[in-house]
C-alpha cells in the first residue's frame, strides 16, 4: 500500500524529472555535435556525457571500466531515479564542455579531410 502511496505521490515529480531530462538531451542534440564528450563526476570513474548509445546520441551516465580505458554508457532517460538527481548538477558543465569541443571538432574534421582529399591526388 505504501509503495502504491509513493508512485501516486510521486509521478508528478517523475514527469517532470523526464520533460526536464528530455530538454537537456534536445538542447545538446541541437548543437550536432558527433563526438563523444565526457564530464568526470568525481574520481569515482563516473561521468556525465554526450556519447552514441541506443543508436543515436544522448546525454548519458558513463562509467568506466575497471582498466579506466573503456566506458560503458546508459542514457541518463533510461537511469534510476537516483542517477537522474545525481547527474542534474553536472548538466551545465556538459553543455559547456560539448560547445568547446564544436570548435574543436570542426578543426579535426578538417584536418582528416585535407589529408584524405591528398590521398587521393
Amino acid at each position: 500500500m505504501k509503495k502504491q502511496m509513493a508512485a501516486v505521490t510521486l509521478q508528478p515529480q517523475y514527469d517532470r524529472m523526464t520533460k526536464l531530462w528530455t530538454k537537456a538531451e534536445e538542447s545538446i542534440a541541437s548543437i550536432g555535435l558527433p563526438y563523444q564528450v565526457t564530464f568526470p563526476l568525481d574520481s569515482s570513474g563516473e561521468c556525465i556525457a554526450w556519447a552514441w548509445a541506443k543508436g543515436r546520441w544522448r546525454v548519458c551516465h558513463g562509467k568506466s571500466s575497471s582498466d579506466g580505458n573503456n566506458w560503458e554508457f546508459c542514457p541518463v532517460l533510461d537511469s534510476s531515479v537516483d542517477v537522474r538527481l545525481r547527474l542534474m548538477p553536472f548538466f551545465p558543465d556538459l553543455k559547456v564542455k560539448v560547445l568547446a569541443a564544436v570548435d574543436g571538432a570542426a578543426t579535426n574534421m578538417n584536418r582528416h579531410l585535407d589529408n584524405f582529399e591528398q590521398d587521393l591526388k
